[in-house]
């Protein structure tokens, strides 16, 4: 597999050849926070991901405490762009308080919540 880091705070991303040499991207957040002040390097790190136009794009989310609006925003837009150009999104890693305002929002089935693996993140 061949990767390419993008580092761009909050978020490091790897870019790998998946099956049948699909374009695979992985988002790993590394703050505790998405928000007014962070949010503007995760959009440029997951923006510069979908110019390769992967298949797939795995967001990590088990570093983030807390996320605010403009985070959703980024994230929920970034899910919505990726799956206009046939990039399917998985976000893993969400912590109970972040999960809480996704379900507020609703979120959910955009953003392709998965639960992660015991020991990973808190989503059941």
């Amino acid at each position: 597999m061949v990767q390419r880091r993008v580092n761009a705070a909050p978020t490091h991303v790897t870019l790998g050849k998946g099956v049948d040499d699909a374009v695979c991207a992985e988002a790993e957040t590394r703050s505790g926070e998405i928000d007014m002040s962070s949010a503007a390097g995760l959009s440029a790190a997951l923006d510069a991901v979908l110019v390769v136009r992967p298949s797939m794009l795995c967001i990590d989310l088990s570093g983030v405490t807390f996320c605010d609006s403009t985070g959703f925003r980024v994230l929920v837009k970034t899910a919505v762009r990726a799956g206009e150009q046939g990039c399917a999104v998985v976000t893993r890693g969400v912590t109970a308080g972040v999960m809480r305002v996704v379900e507020i929002l609703g979120v959910q089935a955009v953003l392709g919540i998965v639960a992660s693996p015991p020991g990973e993140g808190d989503v059941r």
